[in-house]
């Protein structure tokens, strides 16, 4: 299994892991992206609750791709993912793991953990 730290995410169709590594200190929280989306659906105070805590997302890679600096994402599925993105966890992950990025492959496990940011719908 793959773990990587993130820099900063955004996403999950959309949610959203994302963080920065000086900001993930604290014990990670951790979820699975099922249990992360289910949340953000049925609590109103999902943000408040996660916001700038570090968490960790363990799951299975619906894709990952590094295009550019600064542009190096891994995909988290839940179970009701569909599409390529959508009800899915995005992590934006730092340059200095780009290598990681590249290794990983559809349907492999992976482990990422990061500080939550926020959400965005795609």
């Amino acid at each position: 299994m793959k773990t990587l730290l993130t820099s900063a995410c955004a996403g999950l169709s959309c949610l959203f892991l994302c963080g920065s590594l000086a900001l993930a200190q604290a014990p990670a929280i951790t979820l699975t992206p099922d249990q992360m989306y289910k949340e953000y659906q049925t609590d109103p105070m999902f943000l408040d609750k996660y916001k700038g805590k570090t968490v960790q997302v363990t799951g299975v890679v619906s894709q990952a791709f590094a295009n550019s600096p600064g542009n190096n994402v891994v995909w988290v599925k839940t179970s009701t993912s569909s599409g390529p993105t959508a009800n899915q966890v995005r992590c934006l992950v730092p340059d200095a793991q780009r290598a990681s990025v590249v290794s990983l492959r559809p349907d492999m496990p992976a482990k990422v953990t990061g500080v939550f940011t926020g959400f965005s719908v795609t």
